[in-house]
């Protein structure tokens, strides 16, 4: 069994995600994120003439269209290492948070998850094995086909405080979507972040990223 690594390179645990949601400075104009950049806040409803470009992730692990006007964060450095090939798409920000799309690749050697199963297991229930309490919500696992591929989609909502290490009370409700396809060496993973007010709002952006996605032979 492959020892789990406790690199921050979990955001589809809840990790980097939420490390972005804590680093929103204020809920005006502008967010700050890791890094100290400022960026800037969308409209949230969703532009239909919303252009689109083409990205190509290193070896031709998959192609996908991405907003253009979306901020495109990778780390490259870390991909070889990791075995994981990763992007973070950063777009519209409401309730102090961000919505967030990841398009990621997991060779056989990650060191996050052993395999997709592996994956659905510890990311359709809660660190106790729960699937809804009061702050949860997980639906349950479902086997679908995608684009003519085998793959599966989870979705859950979670209540965040934004503040845990104060006493502050503030929360918000967190939806996402996930798309997970197996391959014959790793799996890809799809996954749509956002907070539960505007989650509809921003999900054609990622129908179309889902739509335009390509393995390129590696499934």
């Amino acid at each position: 069994m492959k020892e789990m690594s406790s690199k921050p390179r979990r955001p589809l645990q809840g990790g980097a995600v939420w490390r972005l949601l804590l680093a929103a400075c204020f809920a005006g104009p502008t967010v700050c994120f890791p890094g100290g950049s400022l960026f800037p806040a969308f409209s949230l409803a969703f532009d239909a003439s919303a252009q689109f470009k083409e990205y190509t992730m290193d070896h031709g692990y998959f192609t996908c269209e991405i907003p253009a006007s979306w901020q495109l964060l990778r780390e490259e450095e870390t991909d070889a290492e990791d075995d994981i090939y990763q992007i973070e798409l950063t777009g519209p920000a409401a309730d102090k948070a961000p919505t967030i799309i990841f398009v990621s690749y997991y060779g056989k050697d990650n060191e996050d998850f052993m395999d997709h199963e592996n994956f659905l297991a510890r990311n359709s229930t809660n660190a106790l094995g729960e699937t809804e309490n009061e702050r949860e919500r997980y639906w349950p696992v479902k086997a679908i086909e995608l684009k003519g591929m085998h793959a599966f989609e989870l979705e859950r909502e979670r209540k965040k405080y934004l503040y845990p290490a104060s006493k502050s009370e503030e929360s918000i409700c967190i939806k996402e979507k996930l798309f997970v396809i197996p391959a014959k060496e790793g799996f890809y993973v799809l996954h749509y972040f956002a907070s539960k007010s505007v989650y509809e709002d921003q999900l054609p952006v990622f129908d179309r990223v889902v739509r335009s996605f390509k393995t390129m032979g590696y499934n």
